[in-house]
């Protein structure tokens, strides 16, 4: 069995149990749990497009070893300070020593010259600058004992805190070393135009595949233009695509026998914290995990509508709905404005996301049946873009990170520059969403409009 954690720190040795990942659509760092738990299920599209939406912020990789780095610093400089005090109290003892002698010398040379001196008047007179000698040499020897075992024990503390220091510093390196493993783990991220035409490609793909559910039959992609005979100008997909965000729609609309669940609620028991995911392309694009996609088939007798929600990521669908209407029952096309539901609240993360939605106001395309049933798809129009730029602008995470590194005094003065380097490396700043043209609400409802109008002029009314 593989080991999995570090000898030394006991923390895991692969990145993605770090909170270190970086989701546009959260307040706070994510791990990468989800791809360690699939990845040996995913192909290496599917991996490749996780590590594109969630990125691991090298400042925040390896925290648990760099708090761990931070008690060892501080640890070291508790030693260095008691050594400096051992060492200057070493020396104290050494003068007290030095004093003393000199002393002793004073006492035994003055003792000498009295005891000549009383040696001519009585011989018993000597013995008093003798025995002031003797209690002279009597108290060098108590102050000389008590300096150098003073000493001793400052020597025996310096050693151990200088044992201490050097152990300190070999476990520095020694985190140092697995947060630099950490990091080599840190994943090529592959460019947006990439994820773009894998997009395009599984669009074109699911096309085929709603309609050969239509059909009861497969259908391959050279053969769609045998059932769809217009093409509708879309370079993704032969017939109409209405694609968004799948955050926005509802959790629940009306369908023929009352309300009923659109698959919002099993996406958000599969993704979790991550329902909201998106990421900001090279080029000003938005990209999002969750797609919520309406295929729209004008076919020979009927309008075919197949809507579902998309993870990108897994590739898996939620809610899938099938539905056929004659034409002359559809009663109208529109466009409204919608308030937005907020069923993630209760998620701290995405919290922060549904305030920063509040105060927009969302249109939804609507293809209403004269049978009181709809199909609504919420766009990602202005507001919703203009609602994502203001988020690129805020930098909470970042600074909050920031003053938490500086709090801890893992931040040293000669990190500070690499650190602020790497949170302006991501340029968030100056990233920029833009909506295309054509997929404001008023162009997508005038495309959607026009295009089953011809189509109905064009291949349903008598000759």
């Amino acid at each position: 069995m593989k080991e999995e954690q570090f000898k030394f720190s006991g923390h895991p040795n692969f990145i993605e149990w770090y909170q270190c990942y970086d989701d546009l659509s959260s307040k706070v760092w994510l791990d990468g749990m989800e791809l360690k738990k699939y990845a040996e299920f995913w192909d290496e599209r599917a991996i490749a497009k996780w590590n594109f939406f969630y990125r691991p912020f090298r400042a925040v990789v390896g925290r648990p070893q760099k708090k761990m780095i931070n008690e060892r610093r501080k640890a070291i400089q508790v030693c260095e300070k008691i050594c400096d005090e051992e060492r200057l109290a070493i020396s104290r003892e050494q003068e007290r020593i030095r004093k003393a002698v000199s002393l002793l010398t004073i006492w035994l040379v003055m003792a000498t010259i009295a005891a000549v001196g009383l040696l001519f008047l009585s011989k018993w007179l000597v013995l008093l600058p003798v025995a002031g000698g003797v209690l002279a040499f009597q108290k060098f020897h108590e102050e000389r004992g008590d300096a150098r075992a003073h000493i001793f024990h400052s020597e025996a503390v310096l050693s151990e805190k200088s044992a201490k220091i050097e152990q300190n510093r070999q476990e520095l390196n020694i985190l140092g070393q697995e947060i630099e493993e950490l990091l080599k783990q840190i994943p090529r991220i592959v460019e947006s135009p990439l994820v773009e035409n894998w997009l395009t490609e599984e669009l074109a793909e699911l096309e085929c595949v709603c309609l050969s559910e239509f059909l009861s039959r497969p259908i391959e992609r050279t053969a769609i233009s045998e059932y769809i005979l217009q093409d509708f100008g879309d370079p993704r997909v032969r017939g109409i695509l209405v694609d968004s965000w799948g955050l926005l729609q509802p959790f629940s609309q009306e369908g023929p026998f009352g309300h009923e669940g659109t698959g919002l609620g099993r996406a958000q028991h599969a993704l979790e914290d991550k329902i909201g995911t998106w990421q900001a392309g090279n080029t000003g694009v938005p990209y999002f995990r969750l797609l919520f996609l309406q295929y729209i088939f004008p076919l020979e007798k009927n309008l075919n509508i197949c809507s579902f929600f998309y993870d990108f990521v897994t590739r898996r669908d939620y809610g899938k709905r099938l539905e056929t209407f004659q034409y002359n029952h559809i009663t109208n096309y529109s466009i409204r404005e919608v308030e937005l539901e907020e069923p993630w609240t209760e998620d701290q993360g995405l919290a922060s996301m549904a305030r920063l939605l509040q105060g927009k106001t969302p249109k939804a395309f609507t293809i209403a049946v004269a049978s009181g049933n709809h199909f609504r798809c919420v766009l990602v129009d202005e507001e919703i873009v203009d609602a994502l730029n203001e988020w690129l602008k805020n930098e909470e995470k970042f600074k909050q990170l920031k003053s938490e590194l500086e709090v801890e005094g893992t931040v040293q003065p000669n990190e500070r520059a690499r650190l602020e380097q790497e949170m302006a490396d991501l340029v968030r700043q100056n990233q920029e969403i833009h909506l295309r043209s054509g997929r404001t609400a008023k162009a997508m409802l005038a495309h959607i409009r026009d295009s089953v109008g011809e189509y109905i002029h064009k291949f349903q009314m008598p000759a």
